[in-house]
């Protein structure tokens, strides 16, 4: 049973709304942040599961309408797990995301262990007051030089474990295939679709 007829995507990145934008059923009206405002909160959350939850409680208070929001990102093993939940920021850190690869690609202790996986957490924030999390993770490994041209982030330089592919090499359907996105999302999807 469909807990509600309309959904609000609380992202203004068209690569995000595109891949959840193919997964939810047609019935569903959607709805995204562009449509209301510009405005972004502030992500100050320490977690994944907190910055999900401060996006959708603001976009869910702003609209009045369900709200999901998503905070994503990749966790490198030899980096301790970083740049997990700042992985937007650490672009912005080395000057843009072609330097940031560059970077990455000239670490000598990835190269020799690029081990890595992409989380993301979705939040629902419903009107009642009710917040459910949904979590999904890939696991992969980063390759060097960046290959593909589709997706966003750290796409081009991500392959799933078993995928001869990166993100950047697959088509959005292809992607939600793998996806740690789609993977938190299809746990949404059991929850309110039936």
């Amino acid at each position: 049973m469909i807990s509600f007829s309309t959904l609000l995507l609380a992202s203004h990145n068209r690569g995000k709304i595109e891949e959840l934008r193919m997964l939810v059923p047609s019935p569903v009206r959607i709805q995204c942040a562009t449509d209301f405002s510009d405005e972004e909160p502030a992500e100050t959350g320490c977690t994944f599961r907190e910055n999900a939850a401060i996006k959708a409680r603001f976009w869910q208070q702003k609209t009045g309408l369900p709200c999901l929001a998503d905070d994503a990102g990749i966790c490198i093993d030899v980096l301790n797990g970083a740049p997990g939940v700042d992985s937007k920021g650490f672009i912005d850190s080395h000057g843009g995301r072609e330097k940031m690869f560059d970077a990455l690609a000239q670490n000598k202790d990835i190269q020799t262990n690029p081990r890595s996986y992409c989380i993301s957490v979705l939040a629902l924030a419903l009107s009642n007051g009710d917040l459910k999390f949904y979590e999904g993770q890939c696991q992969g490994e980063l390759v060097f030089p960046p290959r593909g041209s589709h997706g966003h982030g750290y796409d081009p330089i991500f392959k799933p474990l078993g995928s001869p592919h990166t993100y950047a090499e697959m088509t959005v359907d292809e992607k939600n295939r793998w996806s740690h996105r789609a993977k938190a999302f299809q746990l949404f999807l059991a929850d309110h679709f039936s």
